[in-house]
């Protein structure tokens, strides 16, 4: 039988579109090779958000020939999508853009049938090809994973999920509205079924991801603006009975009054949000084209703190966005200090030509960035620290999703988005899996 991997770069939605390619081709017949087998085809998916992942992109697709000599390479992804013309420096068998994964398949089956399948197989063997017409139980939107494996099966212990697509908001320094496009929301029928699917497999937590998360199903012409996001999250925990629900990102404004309270009641809502920052001082939020300024961020974050004192919040953060001065990063700081986040993602600036930023004035050195980023990263590490002490010592009693198993030690991931490390004493005799959702006590 002819073996396939996938090499994924990018985000968690890139992820997500990688496990439901894998999964739709076992269904067509293909096996994923061991870690150390060649294979028979190879796909790169792509991501495109900075020239940094560009150059990932280009060392991955080496390192897949180089690993897999005689493989038919596949290049897909929000790198192609962006630039299509690197179709004529990049040397592959096919190229594809994003989405649209029935129809990846069927191409795959019609360009490499003959030469994958060649002296690899028996008549009835061999990817199948895809029929339209047939009644299958494939969902809805052509993209969620038709097969669906139990943690530890080479599988991450919690399941990431994607809900929506696309982003209609264009800030200045972002190319994902040209790679993955408008907003596009999957069925909510076809997102049920698939977090019962996930729960029977034995999963515990699931992620809701997205690009422009909080705008589920909120599309212009979108007939069910009424089924939101919270709304969601609600039925899915209705239609569930031991999941709890994290959600990857949601924007500053796209956080409802509603949500915040279902945090606050909804013990399976995972007591964490993660909410964008990117800058924090207003004429920086404004040339980067963000929807929102400092007082409304932080209102917003005063308000969820008031409403659930315990709440992780994390955040992304730039730094060295064009014309950021050493006043404006300082203030930055000092506003994340405040506020007292949780942790900080930083990411040093860096420019993408397709977007407006790339064309301002005022770009910022190299090294500036590094030494702000440094900065910026050593106030998070401090962040963290102190809020994982003021979380342990208000609460002793945390529920882990178990991620790892070592030895006489179990690591899990808490509700409150930290790890926690346990010597398996402390656990009831019994055998232990990952994914498995558990209760331990840190008081003992």
């Amino acid at each position: 039988m002819p073996t396939f991997k996938i090499y994924t770069l990018g985000c968690k939605v890139n992820q997500y579109d990688s496990g439901s390619l894998k999964y739709k081709l076992i269904k067509n017949g293909l096996k994923p090779a061991e870690k150390n087998q060649q294979a028979d085809l190879v796909i790169v998916n792509t991501c495109s958000v900075t020239k940094n992942a560009h150059r990932k992109d280009r060392r991955m697709i080496d390192k897949a020939k180089k690993d897999n000599p005689q493989a038919k390479i596949v290049v897909m992804g929000c790198w192609f999508k962006v630039y299509p013309e690197i179709e004529k420096k990049l040397q592959a068998d096919l190229f594809w853009p994003v989405g649209k994964l029935d129809k990846l398949i069927g191409e795959i089956t019609k360009k490499f049938n003959k030469e994958l399948f060649s002296n690899k197989r028996n008549d009835n063997d061999g990817v199948k090809k895809i029929n339209n017409n047939k009644k299958t139980n494939r969902r809805k939107s052509g993209d969620g994973r038709d097969i669906i494996k139990s943690p530890g099966q080479g599988e991450r212990s919690r399941y990431f999920m994607k809900v929506q697509d696309g982003c209609n908001q264009f800030c200045s320094y972002c190319v994902i509205p040209y790679s993955r496009g408008r907003l596009q929301s999957r069925a909510w029928e076809d997102i049920i079924r698939e977090a019962q699917e996930v729960e029977e497999a034995g999963y515990r937590e699931i992620i809701l991801c997205g690009i422009h998360l909080g705008l589920y199903n909120q599309e212009e012409n979108n007939q069910q603006k009424d089924k939101n996001l919270t709304w969601l999250i609600k039925k899915i925990l209705t239609r569930t009975k031991k999941l709890r629900v994290r959600i990857s990102s949601i924007e500053v404004n796209d956080i409802s009054d509603d949500l915040i309270n279902l945090l606050k009641i909804e013990k399976r809502f995972c007591n964490h949000l993660h909410i964008p920052l990117q800058g924090g001082e207003d004429k920086l939020l404004k040339l980067m084209n963000r929807p929102y300024d400092v007082k409304y961020f932080k209102n917003k974050i005063l308000q969820i703190r008031k409403t659930v004192p315990t709440v992780a919040i994390t955040a992304d953060v730039i730094v060295g966005f064009p014309t950021e001065s050493k006043q404006q990063f300082q203030q930055t700081c000092d506003l994340v200090q405040d506020l007292q986040l949780s942790k900080l993602h930083v990411f040093p600036y860096s420019g993408h030509e397709k977007t407006v930023a790339f064309k301002m004035s005022g770009q910022v050195d190299g090294k500036i960035k590094k030494e702000r980023s440094k900065i910026l990263r050593e106030i998070s590490d401090n962040l963290w620290n102190e809020y994982q002490k003021k979380i342990k010592k208000e609460i002793s009693q945390f529920e882990i999703v178990i991620e790892d198993i070592t030895g006489d030690t179990i690591l899990g991931k808490t509700e409150y988005y930290f790890d926690i490390k346990v010597p398996k004493i402390k656990i009831e005799e019994r055998k232990l899996k990952i994914g498995e959702l558990i209760k331990v006590d840190v008081s003992i």
